[in-house]
Order: C-alpha cells, then structure tokens, then sequence
C-alpha cells in the first residue's frame, strides 16, 4: 500500500529544493554581471547622447527621380535587411551590388499549391 503523506512530503520537498537552487543560481548570475560587467564612463555616455542630438546639415532639396525598376527594390531590402540582422551591423556598412534568382527546385504543382495556401481569401 502506498502511503499518499509520505508521497506528497516527498513531492513537496524535491520541489522547493528545486526552486531554491534556481533562485540561487539567479542570484549568483546577478551578482557576477554586477561585478565583472564591464564600467562605462559618464562621459562617453554623454558624448553618445550629444551625437545623436546633432542634426545633419541641411542641403539643397533633391529632386524626385523616378527609377525604371521591376520591383527589384524590395526584394534587395529584404536580403539587405536580412543580411545586417544576422550580421549585427548598420545597412551603411553592406551594399549589395548584384544579385541573382537561384531556379525554382520545386515541382509545378507544389508552387500551385503554395500560391493557393498563400493567397486564398479569407
């Protein structure tokens, strides 16, 4: 026969004694970022608000030129986009000057049934 308050004892001790290691290591984890964090200065903290305050010198106004394009412009936004995000960096930092389409590997009718998965009405 199973005695149930010797279970539930058993139960009840197995997780506070989880619990309380977890908050240990919480609390360890804080405190080794409170001490081995690197120190930042007031003053380069200062310096960076400064910078981002100025504003760029204003210029003569461009005018609108209309490009020729067949929807090219999103699609290297997007790889540009994808491209800073994996990398961490600014898009200042990439240009992408030329790209091409890989061919489609997948069958006729599995672009079918994407396209109709895809752009059904809801």
């Amino acid at each position: 026969m199973v005695n149930w308050g010797n279970a539930l004892l058993v139960v009840v001790l197995g997780m506070g004694i989880v619990f309380i290691v977890l908050a240990l290591i919480m609390f360890v984890l804080i405190i080794m970022e409170k001490v081995l964090a690197p120190k930042v200065n007031k003053d380069v903290k200062t310096a960076e608000k400064t910078e981002t305050v100025q504003k760029a010198p204003e210029t003569a106004p461009k005018r609108a030129v209309e490009a020729k394009t067949n929807g090219d412009g999103e699609i290297i936004a997007a790889i540009t986009a994808a491209i800073c995000a994996s990398l961490n960096t600014s898009s200042y930092n990439i240009r992408i000057k030329s790209y091409r389409k890989l061919g489609e590997s997948a069958s006729a009718w599995n672009r079918a049934s994407r396209n109709e998965n895809v752009y059904k009405g809801f």
